[in-house]
């Protein structure tokens, strides 16, 4: 495994390292993300709304982007131009479990799936609505001038049968296992994780890792709805490890040793072995976290580099909520709005449970239609994926 120079470890007291290995042969994006289409730009007014925005028929990542940054929105409304209402306007918490299309909260930058499963809808119009972001409620009081830039991005299928690669760009705690990990364990993770996500037909590999210097704590507690604490990590890494390299399409993710999320909706703070900043995950700015976490636990961890026992599994569960998936259950027993999905899917909500395994057919199209996916040159060039 390269290291960095030991002059620049003792500078950035830090261990900086980036996997010297290539666990699947390296790809090339053959084909870039479809432009961004303009849509428009919107004050929110004195009701805490901005748009509504025009789409055209087809299924869209919907880039939204605020002029505050540490502020929250949602989409509000999403109504058919038939006048068919898939969300209407209300206080429906952080992941609208109760919406015919599912929508996120989401801090600062980032994209919205119109629609969340694997249709295509027609001309449709969507507004957005600011969000308090540790409770996902209409904002009060409403801060003024706040201003919202809409474009679009259509979301093509993937050719049936190609292989698409995730790029991992790992930012971890000292202690935490994928800190410790060596070369042969990771290849091992990369391989049991693509093993989870066979039904998409997508493989994981880590493109690159910084191990943040001791100093850093391996406890990370964070706010749900606000990634004020991971965006301090990635910006730790970036100046503690020269070359890394977290950006678009590769995706972050954050290794801690624990995980503590406080829910100011429910009142309660819990430890869960996986995190998802948004969903989807991508399109956010360098001052956003954007990514997923993968903690080892916060008990007893066994020592040594191999990944602990929940690992894989919480890894593929939340690069599905990353790339697009809500869960196929809640906890509480709730369906998805999928109709080919039950509790015996790798999106149950508690993903560790022996029958929580695999994705269905809409859940692998829509996994395969996010842009982070990226996709083989062969033939002399032409995409294999799309």
């Amino acid at each position: 495994m390269a290291r960095c120079p030991l002059a620049l470890a003792l500078v950035a007291l830090a261990s900086c390292e980036t996997p010297s290995y290539t666990a699947i042969p390296d790809v090339v994006t053959c084909r870039a993300m479809t432009p961004l289409v303009p849509v428009g730009a919107s004050v929110f007014g004195d009701d805490g709304r901005a748009g509504p925005f025009a789409l055209p028929a087809g299924a869209h990542l919907l880039a939204v982007t605020l002029s505050d940054p540490s502020r929250c929105v949602q989409v509000d409304a999403l109504t058919l131009d038939d006048g068919t209402a898939l969300v209407t306007p209300g206080d429906f918490g952080p992941t609208c479990v109760r919406c015919f299309q599912r929508v996120s909260v989401m801090q600062g930058a980032g994209w919205f799936a119109i629609p969340s499963d694997a249709s295509r809808l027609g001309p449709s119009r969507v507004t957005l609505a600011l969000r308090d972001c540790a409770t996902g409620a209409s904002l009060r009081p409403l801060p003024s001038g706040v201003r919202a830039t809409v474009a679009r991005v259509a979301l093509d299928d993937a050719t049936p049968g190609a292989t698409g690669a995730l790029d991992l760009a790992v930012i971890a705690t000292p202690s935490s296992w994928l800190a410790r990990a060596d070369d042969a364990s990771l290849r091992r993770f990369e391989r049991d994780v693509s093993a989870e996500l066979a039904d998409a037909a997508l493989r994981v590999r880590v493109v690159a890792r910084c191990v943040l210097p001791p100093s850093v704590a391996d406890e990370v507690t964070v706010q749900a709805g606000e990634g004020a604490t991971l965006a301090d990590l990635t910006a730790r890494a970036a100046s503690a490890c020269r070359g890394f390299e977290a950006s678009a399409p590769r995706i972050t993710v954050w290794g801690v040793r624990c995980l503590t999320v406080r829910n100011a909706t429910l009142g309660e703070t819990t430890s869960p072995e996986g995190f998802t900043t948004h969903v989807p995950g991508g399109g956010a700015t360098s001052s956003v976290a954007d990514g997923v976490v993968l903690s080892d636990g916060c008990f007893a961890i066994p020592p040594g580099t191999e990944a602990p026992p929940h690992a894989v599994r919480v890894m593929a569960h939340e690069l599905g909520h990353y790339l697009g998936l809500y869960h196929s259950v809640e906890a509480d027993g709730r369906a998805d709005v999928l109709d080919d999905t039950d509790a015996s899917n790798l999106m149950n909500a508690r993903p560790t449970e022996a029958m929580a395994r695999g994705l269905s057919r809409q859940q692998a199209t829509i996994v395969r239609r996010h842009p982070a996916v990226r996709w083989s040159a062969v033939d002399g060039g032409v995409c294999e994926g799309r």
